[in-house]
Protein backbone atom coordinates (compact mmCIF):
# COMPACT_ATOMS: atom_id res chain seq x y z
CA UNK A 1 0.00 0.00 0.00
CA UNK A 2 1.54 2.95 -1.26
CA UNK A 3 2.34 5.59 2.22
CA UNK A 4 1.18 9.25 2.30
CA UNK A 5 5.03 10.15 1.56
CA UNK A 6 5.07 8.35 -1.96
CA UNK A 7 1.50 9.63 -3.25
CA UNK A 8 3.32 13.20 -2.27
CA UNK A 9 6.16 12.05 -4.36
CA UNK A 10 3.63 11.15 -7.17
CA UNK A 11 1.81 14.20 -7.18
CA UNK A 12 4.74 16.27 -7.31
CA UNK A 13 6.46 14.44 -10.41
CA UNK A 14 3.37 14.48 -11.94
CA UNK A 15 2.83 18.33 -11.11
CA UNK A 16 6.51 18.88 -12.57
CA UNK A 17 6.44 17.00 -15.57
CA UNK A 18 2.95 18.53 -16.73
CA UNK A 19 4.79 21.81 -16.01
CA UNK A 20 7.83 21.37 -17.89
CA UNK A 21 5.53 19.92 -20.41
CA UNK A 22 3.28 22.87 -20.90
CA UNK A 23 5.73 25.34 -20.76
CA UNK A 24 6.84 24.63 -24.37
CA UNK A 25 3.80 25.65 -25.57
CA UNK A 26 5.04 27.75 -28.57
CA UNK A 27 6.59 24.67 -29.82
CA UNK A 28 3.01 22.73 -29.68
CA UNK A 29 1.57 25.36 -31.19
CA UNK A 30 3.52 24.96 -34.38
CA UNK A 31 3.87 20.89 -33.51
CA UNK A 32 2.76 19.43 -36.87
CA UNK A 33 0.97 16.54 -34.43
CA UNK A 34 0.77 16.38 -30.71
CA UNK A 35 -0.48 12.33 -29.27
CA UNK A 36 -1.30 11.34 -25.93
CA UNK A 37 0.51 8.50 -24.47
CA UNK A 38 -1.32 5.99 -22.03
CA UNK A 39 0.99 2.62 -22.15
CA UNK A 40 -0.17 -0.46 -20.13
CA UNK A 41 2.26 -3.02 -18.92
CA UNK A 42 1.87 -6.05 -16.30
CA UNK A 43 4.22 -8.34 -16.51
CA UNK A 44 5.08 -11.43 -14.47
CA UNK A 45 9.09 -12.01 -13.22
CA UNK A 46 11.20 -14.79 -12.42
CA UNK A 47 14.67 -14.09 -11.07
CA UNK A 48 17.03 -17.17 -9.87
CA UNK A 49 19.31 -15.37 -7.35
CA UNK A 50 17.50 -12.30 -6.86
CA UNK A 51 20.29 -11.32 -4.14
CA UNK A 52 22.87 -11.48 -6.18
CA UNK A 53 24.83 -14.12 -3.91
CA UNK A 54 27.93 -15.25 -4.85
CA UNK A 55 27.42 -18.49 -2.66
CA UNK A 56 24.79 -21.09 -3.73
CA UNK A 57 23.46 -21.63 -0.10
CA UNK A 58 22.96 -18.09 0.15
CA UNK A 59 21.29 -17.57 -3.26
CA UNK A 60 17.34 -16.84 -3.13
CA UNK A 61 14.57 -17.17 -6.03
CA UNK A 62 11.61 -15.48 -6.24
CA UNK A 63 8.66 -14.70 -8.63
CA UNK A 64 6.78 -11.07 -8.43
CA UNK A 65 3.91 -9.42 -9.86
CA UNK A 66 5.11 -6.01 -11.69
CA UNK A 67 2.59 -3.98 -13.68
CA UNK A 68 3.54 -0.30 -14.61
CA UNK A 69 1.80 2.14 -16.55
CA UNK A 70 3.40 5.57 -18.43
CA UNK A 71 0.78 8.82 -18.92
CA UNK A 72 2.28 11.86 -21.11
CA UNK A 73 2.45 13.05 -24.67
CA UNK A 74 4.66 13.42 -27.93
CA UNK A 75 4.89 16.90 -29.42
CA UNK A 76 6.66 16.93 -32.91
CA UNK A 77 9.13 19.68 -32.27
CA UNK A 78 10.46 19.85 -35.88
CA UNK A 79 9.69 17.35 -39.17
CA UNK A 80 12.76 15.29 -37.82
CA UNK A 81 12.49 16.09 -33.81
CA UNK A 82 10.05 14.80 -31.70
CA UNK A 83 9.64 15.00 -27.48
CA UNK A 84 8.16 12.07 -25.44
CA UNK A 85 7.56 13.39 -22.07
CA UNK A 86 5.87 10.86 -19.39
CA UNK A 87 4.65 10.11 -16.02
CA UNK A 88 6.05 6.72 -14.58
CA UNK A 89 4.42 4.24 -12.10
CA UNK A 90 5.29 1.11 -11.69
CA UNK A 91 4.62 -1.56 -8.38
CA UNK A 92 6.53 -4.60 -7.44
CA UNK A 93 4.73 -7.38 -5.13
CA UNK A 94 6.71 -10.45 -4.47
CA UNK A 95 5.76 -14.20 -3.78
CA UNK A 96 8.14 -14.48 -1.39
CA UNK A 97 10.16 -11.99 -0.03
CA UNK A 98 7.62 -8.87 0.54
CA UNK A 99 9.99 -6.45 2.17
CA UNK A 100 11.09 -6.59 -1.18
CA UNK A 101 7.64 -5.34 -2.72
CA UNK A 102 7.95 -1.57 -3.69
CA UNK A 103 6.24 1.37 -5.54
CA UNK A 104 8.20 3.64 -8.07
CA UNK A 105 6.97 7.26 -9.49
CA UNK A 106 9.42 9.05 -12.00
CA UNK A 107 9.64 11.22 -14.75
CA UNK A 108 11.05 10.94 -18.01
CA UNK A 109 11.66 13.62 -20.95
CA UNK A 110 13.18 12.15 -24.61
CA UNK A 111 14.34 13.83 -27.66
CA UNK A 112 14.34 11.48 -30.68
CA UNK A 113 15.78 13.12 -33.66
CA UNK A 114 16.00 11.81 -36.48
CA UNK A 115 19.36 12.47 -39.13
CA UNK A 116 17.88 12.35 -42.42
CA UNK A 117 15.29 11.26 -44.65
CA UNK A 118 14.06 8.12 -45.96
CA UNK A 119 13.30 4.87 -43.38
CA UNK A 120 17.21 4.22 -43.98
CA UNK A 121 18.03 7.24 -41.76
CA UNK A 122 19.73 7.06 -38.50
CA UNK A 123 18.42 8.50 -35.15
CA UNK A 124 19.18 10.02 -32.03
CA UNK A 125 17.91 9.66 -28.64
CA UNK A 126 18.72 11.61 -25.69
CA UNK A 127 17.01 10.89 -22.54
CA UNK A 128 16.78 12.06 -18.88
CA UNK A 129 14.54 10.65 -16.12
CA UNK A 130 14.15 10.86 -12.36
CA UNK A 131 12.01 9.36 -9.79
CA UNK A 132 11.70 7.67 -6.32
CA UNK A 133 11.03 4.20 -5.06
CA UNK A 134 9.51 3.44 -1.87
CA UNK A 135 10.47 0.30 -0.35
CA UNK A 136 8.87 -2.38 2.14
CA UNK A 137 12.48 -3.02 3.24
CA UNK A 138 13.16 1.19 4.16
CA UNK A 139 16.48 0.77 4.10
CA UNK A 140 15.78 0.57 0.24
CA UNK A 141 14.31 3.46 -0.39
CA UNK A 142 15.90 5.45 -2.88
CA UNK A 143 15.87 8.49 -5.14
CA UNK A 144 16.59 7.00 -8.70
CA UNK A 145 18.17 9.30 -11.73
CA UNK A 146 18.96 8.46 -15.28
CA UNK A 147 20.82 10.09 -17.91
CA UNK A 148 21.25 8.51 -21.37
CA UNK A 149 22.18 8.47 -25.15
CA UNK A 150 20.92 5.85 -27.99
CA UNK A 151 21.71 5.37 -31.61
CA UNK A 152 20.26 3.41 -33.80
CA UNK A 153 19.19 3.02 -37.77
CA UNK A 154 17.63 0.49 -40.18
CA UNK A 155 20.00 -1.83 -41.23
CA UNK A 156 18.23 -4.12 -44.05
CA UNK A 157 14.45 -4.43 -44.68
CA UNK A 158 12.98 -5.49 -41.07
CA UNK A 159 16.29 -5.77 -39.23
CA UNK A 160 17.56 -2.65 -37.31
CA UNK A 161 20.54 -1.83 -35.11
CA UNK A 162 21.14 0.41 -31.65
CA UNK A 163 23.88 1.64 -29.46
CA UNK A 164 23.47 2.98 -26.06
CA UNK A 165 25.17 4.64 -23.39
CA UNK A 166 23.02 4.97 -19.73
CA UNK A 167 24.63 6.38 -16.50
CA UNK A 168 22.43 5.91 -13.28
CA UNK A 169 22.12 7.22 -9.96
CA UNK A 170 20.59 6.00 -6.96
CA UNK A 171 20.44 7.85 -3.51
CA UNK A 172 19.94 5.27 -1.38
CA UNK A 173 18.64 5.65 2.26
CA UNK A 174 21.15 3.21 3.57
CA UNK A 175 24.67 3.63 1.75
CA UNK A 176 24.88 0.40 0.83
CA UNK A 177 22.63 1.31 -1.42
CA UNK A 178 24.15 4.68 -2.99
CA UNK A 179 25.27 3.28 -6.06
CA UNK A 180 26.36 4.63 -9.35
CA UNK A 181 26.88 2.68 -12.76
CA UNK A 182 26.77 2.66 -16.10
CA UNK A 183 25.82 0.62 -18.65
CA UNK A 184 26.62 0.44 -22.57
CA UNK A 185 24.36 -1.89 -25.02
CA UNK A 186 24.01 -3.41 -28.07
CA UNK A 187 20.78 -4.33 -29.55
CA UNK A 188 19.44 -5.37 -32.85
CA UNK A 189 15.90 -6.24 -33.85
CA UNK A 190 14.60 -7.92 -36.49
CA UNK A 191 10.60 -8.46 -37.80
CA UNK A 192 10.27 -12.34 -38.15
CA UNK A 193 6.57 -12.13 -39.33
CA UNK A 194 4.44 -9.09 -39.82
CA UNK A 195 3.04 -9.95 -35.69
CA UNK A 196 6.41 -11.27 -34.23
CA UNK A 197 9.55 -9.05 -33.61
CA UNK A 198 12.60 -10.71 -31.94
CA UNK A 199 15.03 -8.60 -29.72
CA UNK A 200 18.80 -9.56 -29.22
CA UNK A 201 20.88 -7.41 -26.53
CA UNK A 202 24.29 -7.43 -25.03
CA UNK A 203 24.77 -5.00 -21.61
CA UNK A 204 28.04 -4.79 -20.39
CA UNK A 205 27.16 -2.54 -16.80
CA UNK A 206 30.44 -1.01 -14.90
CA UNK A 207 29.82 0.17 -11.27
CA UNK A 208 28.03 -0.91 -7.72
CA UNK A 209 25.81 -3.20 -6.88
CA UNK A 210 24.40 -4.88 -3.93
CA UNK A 211 24.89 -8.39 -2.98
CA UNK A 212 24.16 -10.44 -0.19
CA UNK A 213 25.71 -13.00 2.28
CA UNK A 214 24.80 -15.06 5.47
CA UNK A 215 27.55 -15.03 8.39
CA UNK A 216 28.81 -18.69 7.25
CA UNK A 217 30.52 -17.09 4.19
CA UNK A 218 31.31 -14.02 6.03
CA UNK A 219 35.16 -14.89 5.61
CA UNK A 220 35.44 -15.50 1.88
CA UNK A 221 33.50 -12.27 1.20
CA UNK A 222 36.46 -10.17 3.91
CA UNK A 223 38.72 -12.14 2.44
CA UNK A 224 38.53 -11.39 -0.95
CA UNK A 225 36.71 -8.09 -1.06
CA UNK A 226 36.67 -4.47 0.02
CA UNK A 227 33.94 -4.12 1.71
CA UNK A 228 32.87 -0.48 2.48
CA UNK A 229 29.58 -0.46 3.33
CA UNK A 230 27.56 -3.06 4.85
CA UNK A 231 24.21 -3.58 6.54
CA UNK A 232 22.38 -6.80 8.78
CA UNK A 233 19.05 -7.16 6.62
CA UNK A 234 16.29 -9.85 7.20
CA UNK A 235 14.50 -9.04 3.78
CA UNK A 236 15.95 -12.75 2.59
CA UNK A 237 16.00 -14.47 6.04
CA UNK A 238 18.10 -14.15 9.32
CA UNK A 239 21.57 -14.21 9.28
CA UNK A 240 22.20 -12.11 6.31
CA UNK A 241 23.86 -9.20 5.26
CA UNK A 242 24.08 -6.83 2.38
CA UNK A 243 27.41 -5.54 1.31
CA UNK A 244 27.88 -3.22 -1.89
CA UNK A 245 30.28 -3.78 -4.52
CA UNK A 246 31.90 -2.39 -7.16
CA UNK A 247 32.39 -4.57 -10.50
CA UNK A 248 30.88 -5.66 -13.71
CA UNK A 249 28.37 -7.21 -15.33
CA UNK A 250 27.62 -8.83 -18.64
CA UNK A 251 24.26 -9.49 -20.00
CA UNK A 252 22.99 -11.54 -22.63
CA UNK A 253 19.19 -10.35 -23.30
CA UNK A 254 16.31 -12.00 -25.56
CA UNK A 255 12.85 -11.34 -26.37
CA UNK A 256 10.09 -12.32 -28.68
CA UNK A 257 7.03 -10.07 -28.86
CA UNK A 258 3.78 -11.16 -30.81
CA UNK A 259 1.51 -8.42 -32.32
CA UNK A 260 -2.41 -8.30 -31.01
CA UNK A 261 -5.43 -6.08 -30.79
CA UNK A 262 -4.79 -3.98 -34.13
CA UNK A 263 -1.09 -3.81 -33.18
CA UNK A 264 -2.33 -1.78 -30.06
CA UNK A 265 -1.10 -4.49 -27.89
CA UNK A 266 1.94 -7.34 -27.48
CA UNK A 267 2.58 -10.32 -25.87
CA UNK A 268 6.60 -10.27 -24.79
CA UNK A 269 8.51 -13.30 -23.64
CA UNK A 270 12.10 -12.81 -22.75
CA UNK A 271 15.41 -14.46 -20.98
CA UNK A 272 18.42 -12.17 -19.53
CA UNK A 273 21.25 -13.93 -18.08
CA UNK A 274 23.45 -11.90 -15.92
CA UNK A 275 26.92 -12.36 -14.93
CA UNK A 276 28.60 -9.82 -12.97
CA UNK A 277 32.28 -10.29 -10.95
CA UNK A 278 33.74 -7.94 -8.25
CA UNK A 279 37.15 -8.38 -7.09
CA UNK A 280 37.58 -12.18 -6.25
CA UNK A 281 33.26 -13.16 -6.44
CA UNK A 282 31.16 -13.26 -8.93
CA UNK A 283 27.62 -14.25 -9.59
CA UNK A 284 24.85 -15.68 -11.91
CA UNK A 285 21.39 -14.69 -12.20
CA UNK A 286 18.49 -15.99 -14.21
CA UNK A 287 15.83 -13.71 -15.23
CA UNK A 288 12.35 -14.59 -17.16
CA UNK A 289 9.51 -12.63 -17.73
CA UNK A 290 6.28 -12.33 -19.65
CA UNK A 291 4.39 -9.82 -19.97
CA UNK A 292 1.35 -7.39 -21.85
CA UNK A 293 1.88 -4.40 -23.47
CA UNK A 294 -1.05 -2.00 -24.11
CA UNK A 295 -1.41 1.26 -25.90
CA UNK A 296 -4.61 3.08 -25.30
Amino acid sequence: MINIFFRRHIFCNCTIIFSLFFSLSPCAANAEWVEEIADLEPGLLYESNINRSSFDSDKRSDTAFIPSISLGRYNQLTDSARLRATVDLEFGQYNNFKLLNYSRAGITLAIRQKIGFGSYAPWLRPHLSAGYMDVSSDNRDSYLYEAGLHAGKQLISGLDGRVGYVYNLRDGKAEVFDQRSYTISIETGYIFTNRILLTAGYFYRDGDFDSAYTYYNASKVYDGEYVKHKIADNTFGENFYIYRAVGKTNTISLIASYSVLNNHGSLNIGYQRQDGKADTLDYSNSIVSVSFIYSF
